[in-house]
């Protein structure tokens, strides 16, 4: 899943994800409250890594200027990473 989001002041969302998918959130512009309708804001070029638990993202954005970011979750693959280098 990948969507990009663009919130008005004053507005808030909740996103489904399923449980046990990864995700994350970048946020492009602006600022606002991920997780916890009291959450410290987070602010534009911030990356909010979510836990796995199933309740889904809600956000709110009470600046006054437009938030935009991010969401991309998926099912973990279970896969070892592996690094390889130059030979």
């Amino acid at each position: 899943m990948y969507m990009d989001f663009t919130m008005q002041p004053g507005s808030q969302l909740h996103q489904p994800i399923p449980a046990g998918w990864n995700a994350f959130v970048y946020i492009i512009e602006g600022e606002g409250a991920f997780g916890r309708e009291k959450a410290a804001p987070a602010t534009a070029h911030h990356c909010l890594v979510l836990g796995a638990d199933g309740d889904g993202l809600s956000v709110w954005n009470r600046s006054g200027a437009p938030l935009r970011f991010a969401l991309a979750a998926g099912q973990p693959l279970k896969e070892p990473v592996v690094q390889h280098g130059p030979k």
